[in-house]
């Protein structure tokens, strides 16, 4: 698959988090001129407030991006609960804004939104794309109000749904920050076996994206995940192995067990045949991801 006869204007909200921190980089290094906007002009490229309506469209039409990616998100589902507004404004009225400012602009606009949209039966088999969400917290609620929205403009919006995991440059946030903590401690704590899931590394999600926008995949949504799925507790259990950790200190849990405040799904693995048919190419696997991302921790010292 070749890359794109010119460089690509891409602007990127959300770009100083967990993945945006990833991807504006590795669009870069493809040769593409990222836009990286964020609240603070002194952590981004461009900065102006995420709020619907004209003075976010007008700001957007001066940018005249190729590609618009959303990949800002309130991803505190506890904060999502507490305060459903402001969720619902950046996971639905300010992508719709955007996904209309591209459609006025003859640009494409890609969402990022979650697996976590999808029923969370605990048997079920991979979801396909067809799948009717049935988000059970805000968080999911407002992401798939948000796809809605965003599919307004189906000549030129896609859905990216996605599970990632990584290492943040900055602070410690998400699901693999969390277990190296825990296992640095040393102190045994609870890994979901009931919760399934088929997590990218971040790395291996930009690349994706990356290649979906060169490839200029027609408009509609797609799972973006690994090619196999494991439970949580299994997850950190084989990070525990690489990083040198006993295993057991991952304890076998259900969710119900941990009593959070906030439901969520059992699990929300996602079918990725239409993604890897697409791009002409198989997806990774859990394990490669946590290769990477064992690639990206400091040696230890000697």
């Amino acid at each position: 698959m070749s890359a794109p006869a010119r460089p690509l204007r891409i602007l990127v909200t959300g770009s100083t988090g967990l993945l945006g921190r990833t991807l504006c980089p590795a669009l870069a290094a493809r040769g593409h001129i990222v836009l990286s906007h964020s609240r603070s002009a002194s952590s981004a490229s461009v900065a102006f407030p995420l709020l619907p309506g004209h003075e976010l469209e007008r700001a957007v039409l001066a940018l005249r991006p190729d590609w618009i990616i959303h990949a800002a998100a309130l991803t505190d589902l506890d904060a999502c609960e507490r305060d459903p507004a402001a969720a619902r404004l950046l996971h639905v009225a300010a992508p719709a804004s955007l996904a209309f400012a591209a459609s006025r602009l003859g640009a494409r606009f890609l969402y990022v939104s979650t697996d976590s949209v999808y029923p969370g039966d605990p048997a079920s088999a991979p979801r396909p794309e067809s799948t009717p969400p049935a988000p059970v917290n805000t968080y999911a609620r407002t992401k798939a109000e948000g796809e809605a929205a965003c599919l307004q403009f189906p000549d030129t919006s896609l859905v990216a749904r996605v599970n990632f995991f990584g290492l943040h440059p900055d602070r410690p946030v998400g699901l693999a920050a969390w277990i190296l903590r825990r296992l640095a401690e040393g102190r045994p704590f609870s890994g979901f076996t009931d919760v399934w899931f088929n997590p990218l590394h971040t790395s291996a999600l930009a690349d994706l994206l990356a290649l979906a926008i060169e490839a200029r995949l027609s408009a509609g949504t797609y799972n973006f995940g690994a090619s196999d799925a494991c439970s949580k507790h299994d997850f950190a259990r084989r990070l525990a192995l690489r990083v040198g950790a006993d295993p057991a200190l991952v304890l076998p849990a259900t969710l119900a067990s941990a009593g959070l405040p906030t439901p969520r799904p059992l699990r929300t693995v996602m079918d990725t045949r239409r993604l890897a048919a697409a791009l002409g190419r198989p997806l990774p696997t859990i394990d490669e991801g946590l290769d990477a991302l064992l690639a990206t921790l400091p040696a230890p010292a000697v």
